[in-house]
C-alpha cells in the first residue's frame, strides 16, 4: 500500500515527494547530486551541512595521526557507521524495508579513504563520492543510505511539513541518528514526530521525488571509463591503468588514489553533467509503478474460487496462478512485460504477481502476512513469487 492511499491523500501536481509503497523497498536511491541543485528553500543548505559532517570528521582523522586507539579515531569510527534509514522505504530489499545498512568492513573502508585523502593534503572533502572512489567498496545504496542519514534532520522537516499540509496524523517516534552535534563530535538520537509505516508499526520518511535515481554517480568504474577517455595520453605511461581493463573496483580506487589530481577532474566533471532524477511518471524500468499495473490485472481477471478454509488454500494458489496467466496471455498484460525495445527482467513479473496477490487477497478478506513462525523464512506471498516464477520460465 502506498503512503498517499493509507493516509487516503490526493495528491495534486504542487506535491513533489514520492509516493512511497511501505511493505518494501522501492529500488531507487537518494543522489545527494540532486540536492545540491536545489540553490533555495529548505534545501539550499543541505550540501554544506553534509560537507561539515565530513569536515568534522577530517579534523578526527587528522588529529588521530592514524592511531587506531586514540579517541579521535574511535569517534571517527563510530560516526562513519551507517545505520540502515530504513524509514524511507528506498534501497534492495524485496520483503520488508529493514536492511543492514553499511557494516564494520564499510566503515573501515571509509575511514581508509578519509586518512588517503587527508595524506594527499585534501583537508575537506568536496563531495561525499570522494570516499567511494578512494576506497571503492561502496554501493550506490550505502552511498544512499549515508546521504539519508547525514541530512535526515532535513528529510524528517520535510515529511512533517507535508504531514501537516495534507492532515496526515504524526506519533512520536525514538528515532535513530535524528541529528549530528558538531561540538560534542556524534550523533544524536531524539524523538521526532513522524507519520506511521502500518506495514513495520515504525515511523515514515519522505524524500522529494526529484532526489531519487537508480544509478551511482561517482563510482571506480566511472572513474575508470573517463579517465580512459579524457586523460589516456596522461596515464598511459602506467602499465597497471594501459592493461588491466576488468580488474576489482578496489583497483580501480588504488588508481583514483594514486592520481588524485584527475580524480579532482572526474569529480568536477560530473559536477558539471546535467543531472536527471528517474522518471518515476514514465517509469521506463517498472521500479515504481508495478504495485498499480498488478491491480489493474487483478481487476481485468477477477477469481473465480475463493478459499474458504485452510484445506482449501491449494486450489487457491492454483487460480491465482491461472488468473495473472490468463491477464498476460490473453488480456494484453504482456505489453507490460516488453519495455523499450526488448523484455523485461524476471523480477517484473514477479512483482506484478505480488502485486496481483495482494489486491485478490484484500479484495477477498484474506491474511497475506508471513507465517509468524517462519522466521527469516518465506512467509506465503514469497511462496506464490516463487510459484509464478516457475510458471512463467
Amino acid at each position: 500500500m502506498r503512503f498517499s492511499e493509507y493516509y487516503n491523500i490526493p495528491t495534486t501536481p504542487e506535491d513533489d515527494w514520492f509516493d512511497t509503497f511501505m511493505p518494501a523497498d522501492t529500488k531507487l536511491f537518494v543522489d545527494p547530486f540532486l540536492i545540491w541543485e536545489r540553490t533555495e528553500g529548505q534545501w539550499a543548505s543541505a550540501h554544506d551541512h553534509l560537507i561539515d559532517f565530513f569536515e568534522m570528521v577530517f579534523d578526527l582523522v587528522k588529529k588521530s595521526g592514524g592511531n587506531t586507539s586514540s579517541v579521535s579515531w574511535r569517534q571517527s569510527k563510530k560516526l562513519l557507521l551507517f545505520p540502515e534509514p530504513f524509514e524511507f522505504c528506498l534501497g534492495v530489499a524485496e520483503s520488508s524495508p529493514m536492511g543492514i545498512g553499511s557494516g564494520a568492513c564499510l566503515q573501515r573502508d571509509m575511514l581508509e579513504g578519509v586518512k588517503v585523502a587527508t595524506g594527499l593534503g585534501m583537508s575537506r572533502v568536496a563531495h561525499m563520492e570522494m570516499l567511494n572512489l578512494f576506497q571503492g567498496g561502496m554501493g550506490v545504496d550505502r552511498l544512499s543510505d549515508m546521504t539519508c542519514n547525514i541530512l535526515k534532520s532535513y528529510f524528517i522537516a520535510y515529511t512533517q511539513e507535508v504531514c501537516r499540509r495534507h492532515h496526515v496524523p504524526m506519533r512520536e517516534f525514538d528515532v535513530t541518528n535524528a541529528e549530528w552535534n558538531k561540538d560534542y563530535c556524534r550523533w544524536v538520537s531524539k524523538k521526532c514526530e513522524l507519520p506511521v509505516n502500518p506495514a513495520i508499526n515504525r515511523p515514515l520518511i519522505l524524500t522529494p521525488a526529484s532526489f531519487l535515481r537508480r544509478i551511482p554517480v561517482a563510482t571506480p568504474d566511472g572513474f575508470w571509463s573517463w579517465a580512459w577517455s579524457n586523460m589516456s595520453e596522461e596515464l598511459r605511461g602506467d602499465l597497471a591503468f594501459d592493461i588491466a581493463r576488468n580488474v576489482e573496483r578496489r583497483e580501480k580506487a588504488k588508481l583514483a588514489r594514486e592520481n588524485p589530481d584527475v580524480a579532482a577532474l572526474y569529480l568536477k566533471a560530473l559536477e558539471e553533467e546535467p543531472k536527471n532524477p528517474y522518471p518515476i511518471h514514465d517509469d521506463p524500468d517498472m521500479l515504481v509503478h508495478w504495485y498499480e499495473a498488478g491491480a489493474e490485472l487483478a481487476e481485468n481477471s477477477p477469481l473465480s474460487f475463493v478459499p474458504e478454509r485452510e484445506a482449501d488454500f491449494g486450489k487457491f494458489v492454483e487460480v491465482v496462478v491461472d488468473c495473472f496467466r490468463h491477464s498476460i496471455e490473453d488480456q494484453d498484460g504482456w505489453q507490460i512485460l516488453w519495455g523499450e525495445k526488448r523484455g523485461r527482467e524476471e523480477r517484473i513479473s514477479q512483482a506484478l504477481f505480488r502485486s496481483s496477490v495482494i489486491h485478490y487477497c484484500r479484495a477477498n478478506d484474506i491474511d497475506l502476512s508471513g507465517e509468524a513462525d517462519a522466521g527469516r523464512g518465506p512467509g506465503r506471498l514469497q511462496v506464490l513469487a516463487w510459484l509464478v516464477s516457475s510458471c512463467t520460465r
